[in-house]
């Protein structure tokens, strides 16, 4: 029998490799973490939320700022 709890852990663990916490988004971007979570609420920026984490795609980051270059975002 399948423990449907075991495999959502599981899945979440693979999301978190193709993710960033904020956190770590922030300090790849060399920015403040106020300022990253400012983006996280940009309408269509690349995130999941894993209940109530808020993380961020890694592989849609360059197609999105690719799409917002000129604008003022935050």
């Amino acid at each position: 029998m399948i423990n449907i709890s075991e495999r959502m852990k599981e899945h979440n663990e693979l999301v978190k490799k193709r993710t960033l916490s904020i956190k770590e988004w922030a300090k790849v971007e060399g920015i403040s973490y106020n300022q990253a979570l400012k983006f996280t609420h940009v309408k269509d920026f690349p995130i999941i939320k894993l209940g109530r984490e808020r993380r961020v795609v890694v592989s849609r980051l360059d197609k999105w700022f690719e799409d917002h270059i000129g604008t003022e975002v935050i």
